[in-house]
């Protein structure tokens, strides 16, 4: 088995659990990270003895966390390209994975967070959890995962306005299947594992396959290719490091357009 510093990777009773493994940084997203991930769905799906895969974060505090803004606002644009590479790469393995995945979501899946349990087929989240796509706030553009799953209005409200919402918001939107208590998530995840494994194992691979054909077919490896260009664009604006520096600083953003509009009126 590989060895991972990123993550956690173990199995018990046909499922594979991995666990994004950086509490101490609110179990962060990095290039690295998204590299192992991929590899051990690839462990997973490879896995006779696997039938399903859980996705969730170590600790209570954090699901995961897109990259640390301190290290982003270093990054030249090759470097921060080869990290959306990684992330687009994760995140695609997980569509086109023969096993069902469930994310476990024990705490906060904000920012790419948020992107990243989208891929997954069924989400469990604790009550305490909160969702959002905030790279608006910061001059950035966010993931468009959800986009399938909430309607126009709703999604333009996530994506533009980059505010923080509930879990049970979360499950009125249909981003997530349940919402339990933290004592009672284990059980809920196990529950879904559970009842996974009592089909076919050839009917749940195909299902897979044709729910990632229809994925594919609504445009989705466009959108995200499109939106990959958008994402690199904003990277290279003037706007992302003024509104990364305002973020890490606890200040107001101060960009460039919005000065000049200020400044004319």
């Amino acid at each position: 088995m590989a060895d991972f510093t990123d993550i956690l990777y173990g199995i018990d009773r046909g499922a594979a659990t991995i666990t994004i493994n950086r509490p101490d940084v609110r179990n962060s997203l990095t290039t690295h990270t998204y590299e192992e991930i991929h590899a051990a769905l690839d462990l997973a799906n490879a896995d006779p003895a696997v039938g399903v895969v859980i996705l969730t974060g170590a600790g209570e505090i954090s699901f995961a966390s897109g990259e640390d803004l301190k290290v982003a606002n270093t990054l030249t644009v090759d470097r921060y390209t080869k990290y959306l590479q990684a992330n687009v790469a994760a995140r695609a393995r997980m569509f086109t994975l023969d096993k069902p995945v469930i994310g476990r979501i024990n705490g906060a899946a904000v920012g790419g967070a948020m992107s990243l349990a989208c891929n997954c087929d069924l989400l469990v989240a604790v009550d305490t959890a909160r969702f959002g796509q905030t790279e608006i706030r910061v001059g950035m553009v966010g993931g468009i995962d959800h986009f399938l799953t909430v309607g126009r209005a709703r999604l333009a409200e996530i994506m533009l306005l980059g505010k923080i919402f509930t879990a049970q918001e979360a499950l009125a939107l249909g981003i997530v299947n349940r919402v339990v208590p933290r004592e009672q998530l284990d059980d809920a995840v196990r529950e879904y594992v559970g009842e996974i494994l009592a089909k076919s194992p050839t009917s749940v691979a195909l299902t897979k396959r044709m729910l990632a054909f229809v994925h594919q077919a609504s445009g989705w490896n466009s959108a995200r290719a499109f939106q990959f260009e958008m994402v690199v664009q904003a990277f290279q604006s003037e706007d992302r490091p003024e509104g990364m520096s305002a973020f890490i600083d606890k200040r107001p953003a101060r960009y460039k357009g919005r000065a000049q509009l200020e400044a004319g009126s």
